[in-house]
């Protein structure tokens, strides 16, 4: 968030309680009014060093590492991250982390 959101921009992180799947789940979301993601590139963000061609242009700085390093973390622990987002309006990234192991 921090690297595509100008400093102008706003970034919000808030943290709550949801249910998904038939879980309860604990959440994080972070939020941000940066450049956005194309719809086509979506499917690609968690994979290692993948970058988007706007940050590619731009030069934005980073490796295309930390959303699957995040991603990694996540299934270690049985959690899930989505993304929302509309270019030129930011992205939304949620965390959810189950707050019980699943039956079985």
């Amino acid at each position: 968030a921090i690297h595509y959101t100008s400093a102008a921009g706003q970034i919000t992180i808030t943290t709550g309680f949801g249910e998904r799947e038939g879980r309860q789940w604990a959440t994080v979301s972070v939020q941000d009014t940066g450049i956005g993601i194309p719809p086509e590139e979506l499917p690609h963000i968690f994979e290692r060093f993948y970058r988007g061609a706007t940050p590619r242009q731009e030069q934005l700085s980073g490796i295309g590492l930390g959303l699957a390093i995040a991603k990694g973390i996540m299934d270690l622990h049985g959690g899930l991250i989505t993304v929302t987002s509309a270019v030129g309006q930011g992205a939304t990234f949620i965390l959810w982390v189950p707050l019980v192991a699943g039956a079985g």
